[in-house]
């Protein structure tokens, strides 16, 4: 990985997922991207200085070699996070995500699963819950990677949640099919076919 792109929105979520893209630029030698997209009633130099002084915090607990950087952006969130992608082109997206007790509250309703059906980009969700410190002790070493099971048009995509996985004590990888509730899945696609 080269590019860790950290959308925050400074919610308990967004600044535990920051923490864990951290952590993976640290380990991968990546540069760090935080990004937030102003809402209407955010106060843009408020919002600057809040980026600042999540970066420097991020440098402190981190190492100060840390490359990391942070910029607000205008715009829908999903249309800007598009366009900032084109140009900064990453190679991994890391979001928080509230809710963490049970896969359907982690995924249903968020800016997230909206940003997962519209990029061809991986991401990492991060449940508010977890910690990276958790990856090293026995039962915390999990992945879950969600796909609709067509073709795969990133094959990167796979390499970067290999690295990931290689950060893990013993990972384990469980693959999740996810498709729309009126979709069915192809005869094709199933286990056994």
């Amino acid at each position: 990985m080269k590019l860790i792109l950290a959308p925050v929105d400074f919610s308990d979520a967004s600044a535990n997922a920051v923490l864990f893209a951290a952590e993976l630029a640290k380990r991968s030698s990546a540069r760090l991207v935080i990004v937030n997209i102003l809402q209407k009633a955010q106060d843009e130099n408020d919002t600057k200085v809040r980026l600042n002084t999540m970066e420097a915090e991020l440098k402190k607990t981190f190492d100060s070699d840390l490359q990391c950087e942070s910029f607000t952006a205008h715009g829908n969130l999903i249309t800007t996070l598009e366009k900032i992608m084109a140009v900064q082109q990453p190679d991994l997206i890391v979001m928080g995500t509230k809710g963490a007790s049970g896969l359907k509250k982690i995924l249903i309703g968020s800016n997230t699963v909206n940003l997962l059906s519209n990029t061809k980009l991986p991401v990492l969700v991060i449940p508010e819950v977890a910690r990276f410190g958790n990856f090293f002790h026995k039962e915390k070493n999990r992945i879950v990677l969600a796909t609709d099971l067509d073709s795969l048009e990133n094959e990167e995509a796979l390499n970067v949640l290999k690295e990931i996985a290689l950060f893990i004590i013993e990972p384990k990888v469980r693959v999740l099919s996810v498709r729309s509730k009126n979709k069915k899945l192809a005869r094709s696609k199933k286990k056994g076919t």
